[in-house]
């Protein structure tokens, strides 16, 4: 894993403690968003998967602690509280540069927010998977391509493209730049110079 990549999972995580425990749905909203900028640039799979699994648990928060965090059952609390402490794992594993344990509580995290769907009737592979749609069209908007946004996410070219086709992601072109011996020409014959 990048070390770039690991300190700011790191920095989520120590995040994500703190909101969930406080059930501050905005903050996870902004932490899962933090997380795109490094899978564009790095196209690593542990950026993507942290921030599927914040998504889930915000979009889950926001459902259950609409008004006030007393409306959540206690069983739903519990079942917060069991992916709060995968995610204090997580974090520790993660410092001490144990990846494998690592991924594995990443994995039971996975697997708690699914019985938080059993449970609950939420829908969270639904919302699992519209997560990583949506983080799938934030890669292509910082200019990985769709096919590659697509891989990444374990989704398929249609379904990031139809999602990307109800947005107002502007296709984005490369540019095209000219050599620089042909720049230089024409900056040449523009001023004047020699050619």
């Amino acid at each position: 894993m990048n070390e770039i990549v690991r300190k700011d999972i790191l920095f989520v995580f120590k995040r994500a403690i703190r909101a969930v425990k406080r059930g501050d749905v905005a903050e996870l909203k902004r932490i899962s968003n933090m997380t795109i900028h490094n899978a564009s640039t790095y196209q690593d799979s542990d950026s993507i998967t942290v921030a599927v699994v914040i998504y889930a648990l915000y979009k889950i928060c926001s459902r259950c602690f609409a008004k006030e965090r007393a409306a959540a059952s206690k069983d739903f609390v519990k079942c917060l509280e069991n992916i709060q402490i995968q995610l204090k794992k997580g974090y520790r594993f993660l410092q001490k540069r144990k990846y494998e344990d690592y991924k594995s509580a990443v994995k039971v995290m996975f697997e708690d927010i699914k019985e938080i769907e059993d449970e609950f009737g939420l829908y969270i592979t639904e919302v699992l998977k519209q997560a990583r749609i949506k983080k799938g069209s934030k890669i292509y908007e910082h200019g990985i391509s769709a096919g590659r946004a697509a891989e990444m996410l374990g989704i398929s070219l249609w379904e990031l493209m139809d999602y990307v086709g109800h947005t107002k992601i502007p296709e984005q072109k490369p540019i095209v730049t000219k050599p620089m011996r042909e720049r230089l020409k024409e900056a040449r014959e523009l001023f004047g110079g020699k050619k």
